[in-house]
């Protein structure tokens, strides 16, 4: 009896080692609902999507979800898959999109938006056009013949001749023009793609540049009886460019080295090309203009053009050089040290020369004793640049008005101060490039 007793417990022990009860599978605890974004614009349609957690936090195996929207008029949701929906948007408001299963939901917040209202049209820009301003008729548009694109002017001399480019076919045309005679297509350097034109005296000789398929720019030389050539440069030149000319018919300008120095130059008839030095070891420096007399303005800099200091300077006929600035206005380079830059941008026969600082503020005119005046912009303008004076000392550039979104052509004389000069009609926009001794104005508007 104890035999069989102690064999009845030991089956039951191992009955009971040999078939455990299993453990209770997880269930489900949590329902999350998704979405690429919470905010959604009205006439867009958004997926949702639930996943489920359960009590330990580990993943839970959703098989099929039942979907509702709190407001039908805002969002209505439509199932796409087991877990899956898409949102559809009716109207603007908040909406909360809810995934069921069994007693457990989850909810998502939805805001529609409005559309944002359409952009407003594109500004109607018409093409650059050149222009002449004086006192008597205002400003008024040059002619040009059909197939022109838009046009530039840069210069004009006392007898109303106006030079410049204009753009026919893509491509940069230079050009004479006269009021009785319209446009003068003056060509370009042989082989050239593209031909602009910077200067012309009362001689109605012309100076500007051309670019070449090479991509290299030369300056040039034309007249009416001589017709065109280009200025002669000293060996190791890689390009050239010519900015203006006196009454004699010197030409200045700036000339690239092989090894990418600049060097400011002035060119003549009997002496062809020669060097203007300049200051102290800087290596880039370029001649910007010059007077009847032959005294030579521009600037002279390291070759960082952005953290080397740059000064105005006055290259005398008579060999001598001198910076024009003390250089005291400038602005702060990456490292925080302050750097100046100036430059002279114009010289009449009585020495005055025009001075800007970077970013074109300020200007000044400094008489040939070194007396110095300030130019004021047009008024409520951000920045100012100048372009050219005449022997009466009036000075003409353009001012950015409206936080730089526009930009005026103004005229400014010691006595009568700035005047703005507005812009030809159905444009905007205005600059002035050159001004002769009669006063008159010559620029481009668009």
């Amino acid at each position: 009896m104890i035999k069989n007793l102690a064999f009845i417990l030991a089956a039951a022990m191992l009955t009971a080692c040999s078939d455990p009860t299993p453990p209770l599978p997880p269930s489900i605890h949590t329902i999350h609902v998704s979405a690429l974004t919470n905010s959604v614009v009205l006439g867009d349609s958004v997926e949702v999507r639930a996943t489920g957690r359960a009590a330990d936090g580990s993943s839970f195996t959703l098989t099929a979800v039942g979907w509702t929207s709190s407001d039908v008029a805002i969002a209505t949701v439509t199932a796409t898959g087991p877990l899956t929906a898409e949102v559809r948007t009716i109207s603007a408001g908040s909406v909360t999109i809810t995934a069921t299963v069994e007693s457990h939901s989850g909810r998502l917040s939805l805001a529609v938006t409005p559309p944002p209202p359409p952009p407003p049209p594109p500004p109607q820009i018409s093409p650059w056009l050149a222009f002449v301003w004086s006192q008597e008729t205002g400003m008024t548009a040059l002619t040009f013949p059909q197939g022109v694109g838009q046009s530039y002017a840069s210069g004009i001399n006392d007898l109303g001749q106006v030079i410049g480019s204009v753009i026919i076919d893509n491509r940069s045309h230079a050009f004479v023009w006269t009021r009785e005679g319209g446009m003068v297509d003056i060509g370009g350097l042989a082989g050239s793609l593209s031909n602009s034109a910077t200067a012309i005296n009362n001689a109605g000789q012309v100076v500007g540049n051309s670019l070449d398929t090479s991509g290299r720019l030369q300056a040039f030389r034309w007249s009416p009886t001589q017709g065109m050539s280009a200025l002669a440069m000293p060996a190791g030149t890689v390009s050239s460019y010519s900015s203006g000319i006196n009454a004699r018919g010197d030409v200045i300008g700036e000339r690239r080295g092989s090894a990418g120095q600049s060097f400011p130059f002035r060119w003549s008839q009997e002496k062809g090309t020669e060097d203007l030095t300049p200051v102290g070891s800087d290596s880039y420096a370029a001649a910007v203009a010059i007077a009847d007399n032959g005294d030579v303005v521009g600037y002279s800099g390291g070759a960082d053009t952005f953290n080397d200091v740059t000064r105005a300077v006055l290259w005398s006929s008579d060999g001598t050089k001198k910076i024009i600035d003390a250089c005291t206005e400038g602005s702060f380079a990456w490292d925080l040290s302050y750097v100046c830059h100036s430059s002279a941008v114009a010289i009449n026969g009585a020495g005055q020369i025009v001075v800007e600082w970077e970013y074109g503020f300020p200007l000044a005119v400094f008489s040939a004793a070194g007396t110095r005046q300030n130019i004021p912009g047009i008024n409520g303008s951000s920045t100012s640049r100048v372009a050219a004076i005449n022997e009466a000392g009036q000075v003409v550039g353009y001012s950015y008005l409206q936080d730089g979104q526009v930009r005026r052509a103004f005229l400014w004389s010691p006595l009568g101060g700035t005047i703005d000069l507005g812009s030809l009609p159905g444009r905007q926009w205005s600059t002035a490039h050159g001004i002769n001794n009669r006063g008159q104005v010559v620029g481009s508007s668009y």
